[in-house]
């Protein structure tokens, strides 16, 4: 599990279902991934949100704006957030990057990557090419708005 911003940690399903996540004092979790259940939830006291990616072609575009907006919601309503996939490596990082590009500022995919790539020795690779290709296609002015109205 590694802490991204303040607000936003990035890591594996393992993470999200056994680490400690009082010292950070995390209380949200947004799973990335499609096929598996969170255990955690409201009797630890973290809210539980699954967007449903996959890793790879056949994500819809409503799947990736819904994943964006859940991860902007739970950061800007001050919550502190463990993102996840299975290896935290993907789709969890096409999120990550798509929240600080809307709300840190507009520096591209290539940035937010190597701020994440900087943090996360693991990261190995790129995410997925079709999370890089969805990036490009996202409504930022829809985001954008829907956040602040």
């Amino acid at each position: 599990m590694i802490k991204i911003t303040d607000k936003i940690w990035l890591g594996s399903s393992h993470d999200a279902e056994h680490a400690d996540l009082k010292p950070d004092k995390i209380t949200a979790i947004l799973s990335c991934v499609h096929d598996l259940e969170g255990k955690r939830g409201w009797t630890d006291g973290v809210e539980f949100a699954q967007c449903g990616l996959v890793d790879g072609p056949g994500n819809t575009m409503a799947a990736y704006h819904a994943a964006v907006l859940r991860l902007a919601a739970f950061v800007l309503g001050g919550r502190k957030t463990l993102v996840h996939d299975h290896h935290g490596m993907s789709q969890a990082v096409f999120a990550v990057i798509c929240v600080l590009q809307l709300l840190e500022g507009r520096m591209g995919w290539d940035h937010w990557l190597n701020v994440i790539k900087d943090k996360q020795a693991i990261l190995d690779g790129n995410p997925h090419e079709e999370h890089c290709k969805a990036f490009n296609r996202l409504n930022w002015r829809l985001l954008s708005s829907v956040l602040d109205g």
